[in-house]
Protein backbone atom coordinates (compact mmCIF):
# COMPACT_ATOMS: atom_id res chain seq x y z
CA UNK A 1 0.00 0.00 0.00
CA UNK A 2 1.53 3.36 -0.98
CA UNK A 3 2.19 5.86 1.77
CA UNK A 4 0.84 9.37 1.64
CA UNK A 5 3.62 11.87 1.09
CA UNK A 6 4.01 15.08 3.02
CA UNK A 7 3.47 16.91 -0.27
CA UNK A 8 0.05 15.27 -0.60
CA UNK A 9 -0.76 16.20 2.99
CA UNK A 10 0.24 19.80 2.30
CA UNK A 11 -1.95 19.86 -0.79
CA UNK A 12 -4.75 18.40 1.33
CA UNK A 13 -4.35 21.21 3.86
CA UNK A 14 -4.67 23.84 1.13
CA UNK A 15 -7.64 21.94 -0.31
CA UNK A 16 -9.28 21.96 3.13
CA UNK A 17 -8.94 25.74 3.48
CA UNK A 18 -10.20 26.24 -0.09
CA UNK A 19 -13.33 24.19 0.57
CA UNK A 20 -13.88 25.68 4.02
CA UNK A 21 -13.54 29.26 2.79
CA UNK A 22 -15.87 28.50 -0.12
CA UNK A 23 -18.50 27.17 2.28
CA UNK A 24 -18.13 30.18 4.57
CA UNK A 25 -18.54 32.49 1.57
CA UNK A 26 -21.54 30.58 0.19
CA UNK A 27 -23.22 30.44 3.61
CA UNK A 28 -22.83 34.20 4.01
CA UNK A 29 -23.92 34.88 0.42
CA UNK A 30 -27.08 32.82 0.93
CA UNK A 31 -27.72 34.64 4.21
CA UNK A 32 -27.44 38.00 2.46
CA UNK A 33 -29.69 36.83 -0.37
CA UNK A 34 -32.26 35.72 2.23
CA UNK A 35 -32.04 39.15 3.84
CA UNK A 36 -32.62 40.81 0.45
CA UNK A 37 -35.59 38.51 -0.24
CA UNK A 38 -33.93 36.79 -3.18
CA UNK A 39 -33.98 33.48 -1.31
CA UNK A 40 -36.98 32.23 0.64
CA UNK A 41 -36.81 32.70 4.42
CA UNK A 42 -37.07 28.89 4.73
CA UNK A 43 -33.77 28.42 2.86
CA UNK A 44 -31.67 26.27 5.21
CA UNK A 45 -28.10 26.88 4.01
CA UNK A 46 -27.43 30.35 5.38
CA UNK A 47 -24.96 31.48 8.02
CA UNK A 48 -27.08 33.87 10.07
CA UNK A 49 -24.09 36.22 10.10
CA UNK A 50 -25.95 39.17 8.58
CA UNK A 51 -28.16 39.49 11.63
CA UNK A 52 -25.13 38.89 13.86
CA UNK A 53 -23.23 41.75 12.21
CA UNK A 54 -26.35 43.91 12.45
CA UNK A 55 -26.60 43.26 16.21
CA UNK A 56 -22.87 43.67 16.72
CA UNK A 57 -22.66 47.03 14.94
CA UNK A 58 -25.79 48.29 16.69
CA UNK A 59 -23.58 49.37 19.60
CA UNK A 60 -22.82 52.45 17.45
CA UNK A 61 -26.30 52.60 15.85
CA UNK A 62 -24.97 52.10 12.33
CA UNK A 63 -27.56 52.64 9.63
CA UNK A 64 -28.74 49.67 7.55
CA UNK A 65 -26.78 50.92 4.54
CA UNK A 66 -23.52 50.83 6.51
CA UNK A 67 -24.24 47.30 7.73
CA UNK A 68 -24.91 46.19 4.15
CA UNK A 69 -21.68 47.78 2.96
CA UNK A 70 -19.71 46.04 5.71
CA UNK A 71 -21.34 42.70 4.88
CA UNK A 72 -20.73 43.05 1.16
CA UNK A 73 -17.11 43.94 1.97
CA UNK A 74 -16.82 40.73 3.97
CA UNK A 75 -18.38 38.76 1.10
CA UNK A 76 -15.90 40.22 -1.39
CA UNK A 77 -12.98 39.50 0.95
CA UNK A 78 -14.16 35.91 1.50
CA UNK A 79 -14.64 35.36 -2.23
CA UNK A 80 -11.16 36.71 -2.93
CA UNK A 81 -9.62 34.53 -0.21
CA UNK A 82 -11.42 31.48 -1.63
CA UNK A 83 -10.29 32.14 -5.19
CA UNK A 84 -6.71 32.83 -4.14
CA UNK A 85 -6.61 29.67 -2.00
CA UNK A 86 -7.90 27.67 -4.97
CA UNK A 87 -5.23 29.21 -7.19
CA UNK A 88 -2.59 28.37 -4.58
CA UNK A 89 -3.84 24.78 -4.52
CA UNK A 90 -3.66 24.45 -8.30
CA UNK A 91 -0.15 25.86 -8.47
CA UNK A 92 1.26 24.19 -5.33
CA UNK A 93 4.02 21.71 -6.03
CA UNK A 94 5.68 21.81 -2.64
CA UNK A 95 7.61 25.04 -3.00
CA UNK A 96 6.34 28.09 -1.22
CA UNK A 97 5.24 30.55 -3.88
CA UNK A 98 3.77 33.99 -3.98
CA UNK A 99 0.39 32.33 -4.69
CA UNK A 100 0.52 30.50 -1.35
CA UNK A 101 1.69 33.54 0.58
CA UNK A 102 -0.90 35.76 -1.08
CA UNK A 103 -3.76 33.33 -0.42
CA UNK A 104 -2.89 32.89 3.23
CA UNK A 105 -2.11 36.60 3.63
CA UNK A 106 -5.55 37.59 2.34
CA UNK A 107 -7.29 34.95 4.44
CA UNK A 108 -5.31 35.74 7.59
CA UNK A 109 -6.04 39.42 6.98
CA UNK A 110 -9.77 38.65 6.98
CA UNK A 111 -9.61 36.94 10.36
CA UNK A 112 -7.33 39.65 11.74
CA UNK A 113 -9.89 42.24 10.59
CA UNK A 114 -12.62 40.31 12.38
CA UNK A 115 -10.53 40.29 15.57
CA UNK A 116 -10.01 44.04 15.31
CA UNK A 117 -13.74 44.53 14.64
CA UNK A 118 -14.48 42.42 17.73
CA UNK A 119 -12.56 44.97 19.76
CA UNK A 120 -13.98 48.05 18.00
CA UNK A 121 -17.58 46.85 18.36
CA UNK A 122 -17.01 45.38 21.84
CA UNK A 123 -18.02 41.97 20.47
CA UNK A 124 -15.88 39.99 22.89
CA UNK A 125 -18.00 36.81 22.62
CA UNK A 126 -16.90 36.56 18.96
CA UNK A 127 -13.16 36.50 19.72
CA UNK A 128 -13.15 32.82 20.81
CA UNK A 129 -14.57 32.00 17.36
CA UNK A 130 -12.31 34.19 15.23
CA UNK A 131 -9.02 33.72 17.06
CA UNK A 132 -8.75 29.91 16.67
CA UNK A 133 -9.44 30.19 12.93
CA UNK A 134 -6.68 32.78 12.62
CA UNK A 135 -4.29 30.56 14.59
CA UNK A 136 -5.23 27.41 12.62
CA UNK A 137 -4.52 29.14 9.33
CA UNK A 138 -1.26 30.53 10.64
CA UNK A 139 -0.21 27.05 11.81
CA UNK A 140 -1.12 25.64 8.39
CA UNK A 141 1.04 28.26 6.69
CA UNK A 142 3.93 27.48 9.03
CA UNK A 143 3.55 23.75 8.38
CA UNK A 144 3.58 24.33 4.63
CA UNK A 145 6.77 26.36 5.03
CA UNK A 146 8.62 24.23 7.57
CA UNK A 147 7.78 20.64 6.67
CA UNK A 148 9.75 18.95 3.90
CA UNK A 149 8.05 17.39 0.88
CA UNK A 150 9.78 14.02 1.41
CA UNK A 151 7.88 10.75 1.23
Amino acid sequence: MPQMSLLTMKQGAILFWTIWLALVFLGNLCDFLKHLGVLNKDWKFASGNYELIHKTTDVYHLPETAVRILFVGVLIWEALATLLMGAALISFSGDMSSAVYTAFGVSLGLWAAFLIADEVFVAYPMEPIHFPIFIAQLITLLALYLLPNAK
